[in-house]
């Protein structure tokens, strides 16, 4: 619910008690600083003629400073936003990855997954029905086809 751009922490501000509220952004800003608060280090890429840009092989990661005020900053940021509607909430953190690059992976990893198991179980029994006694030497190709091929007929009813 954090990383949705038109919710951030507003709406367990507004639902949850007190104490709720400050451990969920305390387990956030913790999920943040031990999986993405480290940006992606890059390689130096040679310049055709075997010379690398600039002196980077003296300097290990995490010798340069970060951009910004700090990696907790960035969280800050976004929660203290403003909160308004967002109809798309991908394409609103493709829009501000620049502003919350590590958010934005975050965000990422986060919104891609299924909110619901629904679809998933429903294929799995639809399968079942595919791959009934008479049809166990189907390959898993084969069945796969079968299941797009269904799913595309009952999508174009619709």
């Amino acid at each position: 619910m954090i990383l949705h751009p038109w919710h951030r922490n507003r709406w367990i501000s507004f639902e949850l008690p007190g104490e709720q509220v400050n451990r969920i952004t305390i387990t956030f800003k913790q999920l943040y600083q031990e999986h993405y608060s480290t940006p992606n280090t890059l390689v130096p890429v040679a310049d055709g003629h075997g010379n690398r840009s600039r002196s980077s092989h003296l300097a290990r990661p995490g010798y340069y400073d970060p951009d910004g005020d700090g990696d907790d900053d960035e969280v800050t940021r976004y929660l203290e936003g403003r909160v308004r509607e967002v109809e798309d909430p991908l394409m609103w953190w493709r829009t501000h990855c620049d502003e919350f690059p590590r958010l934005f992976k975050m965000a990422i990893d986060f919104l891609m997954i299924p909110a619901r198991s629904n679809e998933c179980e429903c294929q799995f029994s639809k399968a079942k029905l595919i791959v009934a006694i008479q049809r166990q030497s189907l390959h898993d190709k084969t069945i796969s086809q079968v299941q797009t091929l269904k799913q595309w007929h009952r999508n174009r009813r619709k």
